[in-house]
């Protein structure tokens, strides 16, 4: 090994977003951490490396929200023009862990399978292969795992025609496709269980292979996605919902619908799918009413990255003297004393 791609976040004081990037390095700047002592997914070697004041050049850095907002050097240059390269990371990054699950529970399948035309009972010295119950569960084993195939290259095909036809992926299809990377684990895991169970205690050897898949489809499970909190949601989540909630989340990747997202804080209101489009543009334009640098302060304070109070203190203060010397803020304050409504067309021509 070479090379590495590691993952690393610049926190930056003039941004309320940690800057999280990919960086490639060579194995002269590394120290490689024999720590991957693991039950399942051995064969990844996911061993921690130790890097110390190693410099990376700007060409061998991919920030993420360059490859989200489709402005990295090579779109911009156009040597990177194939449509591949227009998608987002994270939508098409959690199949290198879907699709070793789905590969192992096909190879308990088939394990099981060959075992079965062999294998008798060791009570009634039946052949298993004659027993309606194996070939039940061979058939239910096989119909959740083509289908599991089949949605994800139906997943990878939807998305690929819609960039090449010169799409976007919408928010709402991004989280459909990582849910399904999710999803599909948790369908190979049900296919494993199902067989594995109904191999007897044999299968639980550690010179077998059908115990040694049946374990890297569990080690998927925990890992789901094969990946960390991104966004800055690491940073974020907990300082909106509480460290063990937002632990809660971030480890067990579970979905969840509006409802429970209302009430731990993650959204503000919940509103029949009619009534969505009038309720966000009555608020939209309850803001828009308001001054247009009361409203961007207001935002900045709420991003600002300030590490303790002291500093957040400062930073108000400094854009509410701002703010006082503005027309809106004269010109509210004088409608005020005047006991009539403020006139926005003031702030607006400021």
């Amino acid at each position: 090994m070479d090379w590495v791609l590691l993952g690393g976040i610049i926190i930056r004081d003039n941004s309320p977003f940690p800057d999280y990037r990919t960086y490639l390095v060579p194995k002269s700047d590394f120290k490689i951490i024999d720590d991957w002592h693991v039950m399942g997914l051995k064969g990844t070697g996911s061993k921690s490396v130790e890097l110390k004041e190693a410099f990376v050049p700007d060409y061998r850095q991919l920030p993420m929200i360059a490859s989200q907002m489709f402005t990295t050097a090579g779109l911009k240059e156009g040597t990177a023009a194939a449509p591949l390269f227009r998608v987002p990371f994270p939508t098409i990054f959690g199949a290198c862990i879907t699709t070793p699950a789905l590969g192992a529970a096909q190879g308990m399948l088939d394990l099981y399978v060959e075992a079965t035309k062999s294998a008798t009972s060791l009570y009634s010295g039946a052949k298993w292969s004659v027993e309606q119950v194996t070939q039940l569960r061979i058939a239910e084993s096989d119909a959740d795992l083509r289908a599991g195939r089949l949605q994800l290259a139906a997943n990878f095909d939807e998305i690929m025609d819609t960039i090449a036809n010169g799409g976007d992926l919408s928010l709402l299809e991004r989280g459909r496709y990582r849910f399904d990377h999710c999803n599909l684990v948790d369908i190979a895991d049900r296919a494993a269980d199902r067989l594995f169970v109904a191999s007897g205690a044999r299968s639980l050897n550690t010179a077998q292979p059908f115990q040694r898949l049946y374990c890297d489809i569990q080690a998927a499970r925990v890992v789901k996605l094969g990946l960390v909190p991104e966004a800055g949601s690491s940073l974020l989540l907990p300082r909106l919902l509480g460290h063990q909630r937002a632990a809660e989340l971030l480890l067990l990747g579970e979905a969840i619908d509006a409802r429970t997202a209302h009430e731990i804080g993650l959204v503000n209101r919940v509103v029949e799918d009619d009534a969505l489009l009038s309720t966000a543009l009555a608020a939209a334009k309850a803001v828009a009413a308001l001054p247009p640098e009361a409203v961007r302060y207001t935002k900045a304070l709420l991003k600002l990255n300030a590490p303790d109070l002291p500093d957040r203190m400062k930073k108000e203060l400094e854009l509410f003297g701002a703010q006082m010397r503005s027309p809106a803020f004269h010109e509210i304050a004088t409608a005020f004393m005047e006991k009539r409504k403020p006139n926005p067309s003031v702030w607006r021509r400021a």
